[in-house]
């Protein structure tokens, strides 16, 4: 890990982290827009994304590729179950397991996910003054991204 900052960035950087904070307890706009929203965690949401674009994963999957536990993507399940936003349905190749569907409120909410990220997105490289400062922000969050 490099030393490239000092105990200045770290301040700026608690700053900075502290604004996101207040802007997300303002309350978005976004939620607003998107009721479905509202009753879900990020883990709940990490799940549906998932299942719409792999329906064939399982927990074990699941768990593995957001790096929790399979008990927490358990309880996130039982959740969404509970929710209407999935449903298990036994494994007609094997009928001692299940599989997980999403319902169509649960499609609902993932329509509702995508959208709202992308007005996210678009609201905030519209904060950037020129394409060089887009593109520059994108490889910083790209790096970051990768090294986390």
């Amino acid at each position: 890990m490099s030393r490239y900052f000092d105990e200045s960035d770290l301040a700026e950087l608690d700053r900075i982290h502290h604004l996101f904070h207040m802007k997300e307890l303002q309350g978005s706009p976004r939620k607003d827009r998107y009721p479905r929203l509202k009753a879900l965690s990020t883990l709940e949401l990490g799940v549906l994304g998932i299942l719409f674009g792999m329906p064939d994963t399982g927990p074990a999957g699941i768990a593995s590729m957001l790096r929790v536990s399979r008990s927490t993507v358990t309880g996130a399940i039982d959740r969404l179950e509970s929710k209407g936003y999935l449903e298990r349905r036994i494994n007609p190749e094997d009928r001692r397991s299940f599989r997980l569907a999403l319902t169509d409120e649960g499609k609902l909410a993932q329509d509702e996910h995508v959208a709202s990220e992308r007005e996210f997105y678009l609201r905030l490289l519209g904060l950037m003054s020129s394409r060089e400062e887009t593109r520059t922000f994108i490889a910083l969050a790209k790096k970051i991204a990768e090294r986390l």
